[in-house]
């Protein structure tokens, strides 16, 4: 049986993720993409060497795995319990709240092993979620989110940001938030006041 971790292939990849210093070969193709003969050993790639030959549009196309950068992890698929149909942020708060009241360990952990089951089969490996961390549903994020981060771990990895307004961190209940957060390998995040509120536009006469 041939070894998974190890192999070749000859691929199409977009030019610009090549060494930009490596002189463009003369027949890379006009949309960007660019033949490349992969090599790789114990899961790691070895090599990646642009072919002179045109890119075969049907080959495969490799790309890097993807990182999703800003996520709320706690409150996927929410929706349809808790919607926000006037597609404000009041409503959205609003909602967030009534949710939030009603939250569990085992409600968060459901919602988000779905959302990284579909994150895991279009190819993310990285999600950095924020974690709304006071009120009620506070503990039961936390909870479920350390467990899944600690579950995905080899797959996809977490960074589990604790969101809270400012003042919050200079209260007991801050810095025992603060140790979780770190116990977690997370990180911190505030903001200055809630609700955000339009600012309403007065037009230069």
């Amino acid at each position: 049986m041939s070894d998974p971790c190890s192999g070749e292939l000859r691929a199409r990849v977009p030019r610009c993720l090549l060494d930009p210093r490596a002189p463009a070969p003369a027949t890379s193709h006009g949309d960007g993409w660019q033949a490349v003969h992969l090599r790789w050993r114990e899961a790691r790639l070895q090599q990646v060497q642009p072919l002179p030959e045109p890119s075969d549009l049907s080959a495969p196309l490799v790309l890097p795995t993807f990182c999703e950068a800003h996520a709320h992890l706690d409150k996927v698929f929410t929706w349809r319990e808790h919607p926000n149909r006037e597609g404000s942020m009041d409503g959205a708060l609003a909602a967030n709240m009534q949710e939030h009241g009603l939250r569990t360990a085992e409600a968060v952990h459901a919602r988000a092993n779905a959302a990284l089951e579909r994150a895991w089969h279009y190819g993310v490996r990285a999600i950095r979620s924020h974690v709304d961390s006071l009120g009620p549903g506070a503990a039961a994020s936390w909870d479920a989110l350390t467990t899944l981060r600690r579950q995905w771990r080899g797959r996809i990895e977490l960074d589990l940001v604790a969101m809270v307004p400012l003042d919050q961190w200079s209260t007991p209940a801050g810095v025992a938030l603060a140790d979780r957060v770190a116990a977690a390998a997370g990180c911190w995040a505030a903001w200055s006041a809630l609700p955000f509120r339009a600012i309403p536009v007065v037009a230069a006469a």
